[in-house]
């Protein structure tokens, strides 16, 4: 009975090894949802651009002039056509420099003249 009692004891022990060895099964992980969007070109028609517009060849020039700045009808962003006036100058003080300038003509030319003439009482 000895033998029996110690191969019954022998046998449930080992069965309980060997349920404690199992090596467990890990569970599959979930599929996980993704959020997809399908993408399609938008008609030729529809396409937007966003920037600015700058001209390909540009010329920086300034013009110093006579006269204050009396009309001012173009503002920055404009649409300007050829020909169209963008901006008035007082023309009194612009009127007054030609008037200086033909006067230092006339005067210089007087003095050309009377230099220029026959030399009279010089011996050389």
């Amino acid at each position: 009975m000895k033998t029996r009692f110690f191969v019954l004891a022998s046998t449930i022990a080992t069965a309980l090894a060997m349920a404690g060895c199992k090596q467990e099964e890990k569970a599959p992980e979930p599929v996980r949802p993704v959020l997809s969007a399908v993408l399609q070109p938008a008609a030729a028609g529809s396409t937007v651009a966003v920037g600015t517009v700058q001209p390909r060849y540009e010329t920086n020039l300034g013009f110093r002039v006579l006269g204050r700045l009396i009309a001012r009808p173009v503002a920055v962003g404009d649409l300007v056509a050829e020909g169209q006036m963008v901006a008035a100058i007082d023309r009194t003080a612009l009127e007054l420099a030609v008037q200086s300038a033909r006067a230092d003509l006339s005067k210089s030319q007087a003095c050309s003249k009377t230099q220029s003439g026959p030399r009279s009482g010089s011996g050389f």
